[in-house]
């Protein structure tokens, strides 16, 4: 016989598995990005890349590499803004150009991994 108290902890555990896999599903309709594409959308280096604070743009791990999702990028690009800058004119025009060099939108080096 279960108690009371251990379906109410069932519940719970069940609410906690359907919030994290509608967090799961969002982020997999997401374009994942890798440090170089990431880069090249900002027009910069790397390791300028690398000193973004984890709080200010979110790194995740995937195996050794840190990975990026699109929508957090653009949206730290967002909070750059300095006075009338049209940001959203300059996101559209890197990410033409990041697509229109990469078929698919990914660094070349993330393209052969996929193929591999």
């Amino acid at each position: 016989m279960v108690s009371c108290a251990a379906c109410q902890a069932l519940k719970r555990l069940a609410d906690l598995v359907a919030e994290l896999s509608a967090h799961v599903v969002a982020a997999s309709n997401q374009p994942i990005l890798d440090i170089d594409d990431v880069a090249t959308l900002y027009r910069c280096r790397t390791d300028k890349v690398r000193r973004i604070s984890p709080d200010e743009l979110p790194v995740y791990r995937g195996g050794k590499r840190n990975l990026y999702l699109c929508d957090e990028v653009v949206g730290y690009l967002r909070t750059r803004r300095i006075g009338n800058f049209d940001v959203d004119n300059l996101v559209h025009e890197v990410e033409r150009d990041l697509l229109k060099s990469q078929p698919d939108g990914l660094s070349r080096r993330t393209q052969i991994r996929r193929t591999s």
